[in-house]
């Protein structure tokens, strides 16, 4: 599986994607991704529908930006 990856900022916008909007967009919500950027959690990893999720907080800009990154997939 390629690596996927989404970066999100503060306010739950899309910055970047490395998969298509629709996916991407489906992704957030049925991962409920919008939850963790809300809370402001910083290196987390969250296992869910067979998906290992690395959730890192990085500060660029003196703006909080979320990198999420789909780790391994069970398919």
């Amino acid at each position: 599986m390629r690596r996927k990856k989404i970066v999100m900022d503060e306010k739950g916008e899309i910055v970047q994607s490395s998969m298509r909007r629709s996916k991407t967009n489906k992704y957030i919500q049925e991962l409920d991704l919008l939850h963790y950027v809300e809370r402001n959690v910083n290196n987390l990893f969250v296992v869910q529908k067979n998906f290992l999720i690395e959730i890192k907080k990085e500060i660029i800009n003196q703006k909080n930006i979320f990198v999420i990154e789909f780790k391994k997939s069970a398919k």
